[in-house]
């Protein structure tokens, strides 16, 4: 029996995740990480204080346990450095754990008491200059658009909160009757490389100029590439965005991120120095794409 079912129904504005048709055609766009970009670096934490709460009494018990320990395991393994291969893996895993605990459950109910819980507590999550990136964009006439291995029924809640419409998002699939399945189809682990790969070029094909890109590590150098390959004249500053970078990209581990720093493509801000170095590095980036447009060389006013 669905574990959720019995419990009152939520009212929100449900919208679905987004598709490459559903984001109007030509307009610019900025894409965004969301975990450890937008709101404060762990995936982990959001797990532990949501999927693995019994609070919220979310899917099947044994499976949440099955999930907490895909985490455990990679925490014990990985702690000093991240191989992008293995991450792969790791999420790929983590897709099937989640859509297996969810099997049962409406999904009206599972986005329902993410709302509860993001309303006590994943809104604090937020990194303070998101809001004021999120809104200077907008104002330029960029079109945000987050792209997240996060379960949509989580991103739906923080892209609420920060005025994003477009949401590509981890999906577990579910049936007629709007209830998961169990399982997760590949192309719906928007986590993954190939997936990231794929929604950017969709994306470019139907007429979009991405804008910027803006992550955290090395895994969102598919969305890096979309914007900065945009540009061919080396002059062309701050396409890329890394903010609190991981270990892997300090380290240098990412051949990509080393020639498009040398070539002044890309802005890498660090822990510490992110909420005024983030909004100054956007306004510079929505700066050249006004003047490029033969728009005011202004900058959106904070």
């Amino acid at each position: 029996m669905d574990q959720l079912d019995t419990k009152p129904k939520v009212e929100f504005g449900y919208r679905r995740p987004t598709r490459p048709e559903d984001v109007p055609m030509g307009q610019p766009l900025g894409l965004f990480d969301l975990d450890g970009t937008l709101t404060r670096p762990g995936t982990k934490l959001v797990l532990d204080r949501f999927v693995f709460n019994d609070q919220y009494g979310l899917g099947i018990p044994e499976r949440r346990l099955d999930l907490r320990e895909l985490f455990l395991k990679w925490d014990r393994e990985n702690k000093a450095k991240i191989d992008i291969k293995q991450y792969e893996v790791h999420l790929r895993n983590v897709g099937s754990a989640y859509a297996q605990m969810c099997r049962g459950c409406k999904r009206e109910a599972v986005i329902g008491q993410a709302k509860k819980w993001f309303e006590e507590t994943g809104h604090n999550l937020i990194l303070p200059y998101s809001g004021q990136v999120i809104a200077n964009v907008k104002e330029a006439g960029v079109r945000p658009v987050m792209i997240s291995g996060a379960p949509f029924e989580l991103a739906y809640w923080f892209a609420d909160k920060l005025g994003i419409e477009h949401i590509f998002s981890m999906e577990a699939e579910v049936d007629s009757a709007d209830s998961y399945t169990g399982e997760m189809e590949i192309e719906k682990n928007i986590g993954l490389n190939l997936n990231k790969v794929a929604t950017r070029k969709s994306l470019s094909a139907r007429g979009h100029p991405i804008i910027f890109a803006m992550g955290d590590t090395g895994s969102d150098v598919p969305l890096f590439r979309g914007a900065i390959e945009r540009h061919h004249d080396k002059d062309a500053m701050g396409q890329a965005v890394l903010v609190n970078p991981s270990q892997d990209v300090e380290d240098g581990a990412n051949f990509w991120l080393r020639e498009w720093l040398s070539d002044g493509k890309l802005t890498i801000i660090p822990q510490g120095r992110e909420e005024k170095a983030v909004v100054k590095a956007i306004r510079h980036i929505l700066k050249d794409v006004l003047e490029e447009n033969g728009k005011s060389s202004e900058a959106p006013a904070s």
